[in-house]
Formats: C-alpha cells, structure tokens, sequence
C-alpha cells in the first residue's frame, strides 16, 4: 500500500507487533477482508468530512510492521 507522505501523515509504533485478531478486538469489526495484507480503518470523521484514517501493514504472520495515520479531506 502507498501512503502519501506529507506534513499531515505521521508514523507511529504503537500498534506494531499486534495481530490481526487483537486488531479486530481493539477496533472492532471493519470492512477490511481478513486475507489482505493491508488494512484502512476511518478513526473519526467531524462534521465538515474531515478524515482521519488509519493505515496498517501485515507481514505474512499476520503481524503489525507498519502503521501510518492521516488527516484528508479527500475519499480514502
């Protein structure tokens, strides 16, 4: 998956390591398909649409190796 790297996407470390399922029972159940190995997750949404989105990466454990936050306007 491509993330666009601007001054509004951080990468963070906080989820790294986690599994798919302790993923599930953090968020709970998301449109994601539990195969891929790239998950988008919507965070929030205010009243403008404004987005912040959640960006996780699998490794073929299907553990967390990398995780990206960012805030759009746009669709994701």
């Amino acid at each position: 998956m491509k993330v666009l790297q601007s001054k509004h996407c951080k990468k963070i470390n906080r989820l790294i390591g986690f599994t798919k399922k302790e993923i599930l029972q953090n968020f709970g159940g998301y449109n994601n398909k539990y195969c891929e190995n790239e998950w988008v997750i919507i965070l929030k949404k205010n009243w403008l649409g404004r987005k912040t989105v959640l960006f996780i990466d699998f490794d073929e454990n299907d553990r967390v190796i990398g995780q990206y936050t960012i805030s759009t306007y746009r669709s994701v």
